[in-house]
């Protein structure tokens, strides 16, 4: 695939501080199974199996230093992975989606793109505009805009996408065609700490 994007760990020390996680006692970032990056599991309800894998990693608690677990909310801000251009912004079933272009390439000519869905950009956030690594573009929207409980989150995909007349058009669907892209696992670039603890039914949907 070529050189990794350089993403390392900027993301996640750009959204601990953009949000004064550090204030809070953070230490590092708890996943259910579900949220991980290919899982066929959910991580609400009942846990019941995916339509098809899971294209990204669902950011939604963490632990800190008393031994306590916190949660995303409504309003937790979005930084930039890297630089680059908004490319397009679709509704989804909590806010919307933003598909940020990187001036990024790999050994096949594709180029790397983040995603960044349940989000809720900022009022001058619209496709075109050129946001830098670190600027908070968006935040994470209210749950309760979905039918059915499930606790807020960011979901962040990573993606190489072909150069092709189909990848103006990218959605959910498109991203799923390896044709137009090839999903990327965002744990692996972005270099985080983290531990996957089990899933317990009924907790992630408690009032946060």
């Amino acid at each position: 695939m070529g050189s990794s994007p350089c993403v390392g760990q900027n993301f996640c020390n750009d959204i601990v501080r953009c949000n004064r996680l550090g204030d809070t006692g953070f230490v590092t970032w708890l996943f259910y199974p579900g949220m991980l990056f290919g899982s066929m599991l959910s991580w609400w309800g009942a846990g019941r199996p995916r339509p098809r894998p899971h294209e990204g990693t669902d950011f939604c608690m963490y632990d800190t230093a008393s031994g306590s677990t916190e949660f995303v909310s409504e309003g937790f801000r979005i930084p930039a992975v890297c630089s680059g251009r908004v490319e397009c912004i679709h509704k989804d079933f909590l806010g919307h989606s933003v598909y940020i272009r990187h001036k990024l390439y790999n050994d096949n000519g594709r180029i790397f793109f983040s995603i960044y869905g349940h989000v809720d950009p900022l009022p001058e956030i619209r496709p075109g505009l050129t946001v830098r690594q670190g600027d908070v573009f968006a935040a994470v929207a209210d749950a309760g805009k979905r039918d059915g409980p499930m606790a807020s989150h960011l979901h962040l995909s990573f993606a190489w996408v072909a150069e092709n007349p189909e990848s103006r058009y990218l959605t959910w669907d498109t991203l799923n065609d390896p044709s137009v892209a090839l999903l990327v696992d965002p744990l692996e670039l972005l270099q985080a700490d983290y531990r996957v603890i089990d899933f317990e039914p009924g907790r992630q949907e408690e009032p946060i």
